[in-house]
């Protein structure tokens, strides 16, 4: 549900910007601020109500988009970290390529399926999205170096041996929709402060 209100969000902020001069776009925008003014108008008799409603909505919103993008930073840093990680050669297992949206606009996705065993000798299987440098690196091989956390054997790692492994992932999909959180984030976090200051802080 988040994801969905975030793309939306993400959608209609670019759409603005894009087509906000256009006949379509303001008959649409049209229908949103009544759909607002009808979720608004119980509090609109109490302003500081509604500027309270409004700074709280905005603060969940913030952190729960913030969230989403220390999960993210917290596994780069797992991965970057030289300890708390066990070297192991897992055996791959299914290798799978996947096309989708349209042929205009193709997004391809890459999968790995292997399976290794920890220093106990219990044995993982883990399915994971690669990039497409690593995909075609891997392909048709029996086995590819991953590395595991200690404490968390079934958190894996695959290393990164070439440059195009590295370089990869900074131009794929998933990296264009955090860089959008991460610019949604820096501009809510802007337009709060313009509009109400720091939290927690009061200003005379």
């Amino acid at each position: 549900m988040l994801f969905l209100c975030l793309l939306f969000a993400l959608v209609y902020m670019f759409a603005s910007e894009i087509f906000g001069q256009m006949r379509w776009f303001k008959w649409i925008d049209e229908r949103k601020e009544q759909f607002k003014n009808v979720i608004v108008t119980p509090f609109t008799r109490n302003k500081k109500q509604l500027d309270i409603l409004k700074r709280v909505g905005m603060i969940i919103f913030i952190l729960s988009l913030s969230m989403l993008l220390l999960l993210v930073v917290k596994n780069v840093v797992y991965k970057v970290v030289p300890f708390g990680k066990t070297n192991a050669a897992a055996e791959l297992l299914k290798y799978e390529k996947e096309r989708i949206a349209n042929p205009k606009v193709p997004i391809v996705t890459y999968t790995l399926t292997y399976q290794y065993t920890d220093k106990d000798g219990t044995l993982y299987k883990t399915k994971k999205n690669v990039s497409s440098a690593t995909y075609n690196r891997y392909k048709g091989k029996r086995f590819i170096p991953i590395m595991y956390r200690k404490n968390l054997p079934y958190d894996t790692f695959i290393e990164n041996r070439s440059m195009g492994e590295f370089i990869s992932p900074l131009f794929s999909v998933p990296t264009f929709i955090f860089a959008c959180v991460g610019y949604l984030v820096f501009f809510l976090i802007k337009k709060y402060v313009e509009v109400w200051g720091i939290p927690f802080i009061r200003t005379d």
